[in-house]
């Protein structure tokens, strides 16, 4: 089930967190400069009230189970 108050965008790079991938490898997936890819990043952790990206893979793991290996 899609969260309405994320974006596509949004979903992509909390999934790649959720993957382990840094900041400059969400970029390269995403076909963009790594300012936008930490501007999603953070709005994720903003939006889950949430410091550290591990929480937010936690998250993930919850809502969606844990991803598979990048």
């Amino acid at each position: 089930m899609q969260d309405p108050n994320l974006t596509t965008t949004d979903l992509q790079v909390w999934e790649y967190v959720s993957r382990g991938l840094t900041n400059k490898q969400i970029a390269e997936r995403l076909h963009v400069s790594q300012p936008p890819a930490r501007y999603h990043v953070s709005k994720l952790l903003n939006t889950f009230g949430v410091s550290k990206r591990t929480q937010l893979a936690t998250l993930w793991a919850v809502r969606y189970g844990q991803p598979e290996p990048s």
